[in-house]
């Protein structure tokens, strides 16, 4: 089912989300998100995930510090998987507004 986004300077722009390609008076293009996704972004995303997880810790060490957090041997390993997966929170937190958006 396709999706009228918008005409701009007259000419039509349509977005088929199951084919996710745009067609502008005609002619189709990829979306966005399929280019992207032929791009190597591993690395990038790397450090951008290390930084979530130190984000993450220094966050919970104020916690400690502040006395809201005690810190026991039980639940050092949960805070640290936990720290692990932020970055996938924070992601999919991300793809739900994109969907969000597109949805509009």
């Amino acid at each position: 089912m396709n999706k009228l986004i918008q005409t701009i300077n007259g000419k039509e722009v349509v977005f088929n989300p199951e084919r996710h390609i745009y067609t502008v008076d005609g002619e189709v293009y990829p979306s966005v998100t399929t280019i992207l996704g032929l791009l190597d972004k591993s690395a990038p995303l790397m450090g951008w995930a290390a930084k979530v997880l130190i984000a993450y810790l220094e966050n919970k060490i104020e916690s400690i510090k502040d006395g809201e957090l005690i810190l026991k041997s039980d639940n050092a390993s949960e805070l640290l998987k936990e720290a692990k997966r932020e970055y996938r929170r924070i992601s999919q937190e991300a793809r739900d507004v994109g969907k969000e958006y597109i949805n509009l």
